[in-house]
């Protein structure tokens, strides 16, 4: 694939599981089971869906990539000063810890981020590993700068390199390959190596063929997916793993595990899109998402000019919100 079919199969991904799994956000399976059956349409309005932080996350972290052109110091004051215009905008359904960081960054902090192993650096990761993935040098870097800005635990950056190189064109979808990758570029702390054992984890169960709800079971994940970070990346992983080809089987496998489904299934969109591309995508599940302006064509233009942005090495102007129209 392109560099721009990978960057819009993973933003478009991203959003439509986000889409899917926002609805049931927070119930276990079994009371999702209950109120809605097996989730394979959206929900949140009849026959269609809408996005939330996940994928305005992975947005404004590709508009702060276009606009840096590779200079990574313009790339974090960028991703700040998304975060202080989306903090503005007074975003629902937002993690207690980028809330924090976000009100600090908002004060013009330097050091914003919280200590803290939430999923929200995790939302940024898939983007950045398939726009960087191809230089993991450089690509960890990024991470970094990304994760540093909400989170400040290791944890949460360790399990963002995780997710970036599950998305990155480094691991081709081979769990092995993702373990070496990992070990690679980790270091020997214990977060670093509590990680890669649950990647490794991960792997195994994917090898095994079991399905993703049996091995939530077995994290003691009973009642669904947490918002810890090292709950979601080992699921997303073997869920990744057992599905690296089937975009509707992950997605549906994944929400029906309950908890933090938005999250969970929007970073696994991601990574799948961006290994798949945006046809592997179910035509209906594209046809319904209703969001604006952040648009199924909005998000193809983004990806678009993130691609020559990235290819051309040149920083490009990315398109803004005045109301009430976006210009592009």
């Amino acid at each position: 694939m392109t560099r721009f079919e990978t960057l819009h199969g993973c933003l478009l991904g991203g959003a439509v599981g986000d889409a899917l799994g926002l609805p049931v956000e927070r119930l276990s399976p079994s009371r999702q089971r209950a109120l809605y059956g097996h989730i394979e349409a959206m929900q949140f309005l009849p026959s269609r869906g809408m996005i939330s932080d996940d994928t305005e996350h992975a947005l404004f972290t590709a508009r702060a990539l276009m606009e840096s052109s590779g200079d990574s110091q313009k790339f974090g004051r960028l991703l700040s000063s998304e975060l202080r215009r989306w903090m503005l905008a007074l975003p629902p359904g937002i993690g207690l810890a980028t809330l924090k960081a976000g009100v600090k960054s908002l004060f013009f902090i330097s050091k914003s981020g919280v200590y803290s192993a939430g999923n929200g650096p995790a939302m940024r990761a898939p983007l950045l590993g398939a726009a960087l993935g191809d230089v993991v040098p450089q690509l960890r870097h990024y991470l970094e700068i990304s994760t540093r800005l909400t989170h400040t635990d290791p944890k949460a950056f360790w399990g963002s390199l995780a997710i970036a190189l599950a998305a990155s064109s480094q691991t081709q979808g081979d769990g092995r390959r993702l373990v070496r990758e990992f070990a690679e570029w980790s270091d020997d702390s214990s977060e670093a190596l509590e990680c890669l054992g649950l990647l490794k984890k991960a792997v195994n169960a994917a090898w095994r063929g079991q399905n993703t709800a049996d091995f939530c079971a077995e994290m003691g994940l009973h009642n669904g997916v947490s918002g810890y970070i090292f709950h979601t990346v080992p699921v997303v992983i073997q869920c990744f793993l057992r599905n690296r080809d089937d975009f509707r089987g992950g997605i549906e496998e994944i929400i029906a595990c309950g908890g933090d489904t938005d999250t969970t299934a929007a970073i696994l969109g991601g990574i799948l899109g961006a290994r798949l591309g945006v046809e592997a995508i179910p035509h209906d599940w594209r046809e319904s998402l209703w969001e604006w302006p952040n648009t199924p064509r909005s998000m193809e233009i983004l990806a678009r000019d993130l691609a020559r942005s990235l290819d051309e090495g040149q920083a490009l102007v990315a398109p803004r919100l005045i109301w009430p129209w976006q210009l592009d």
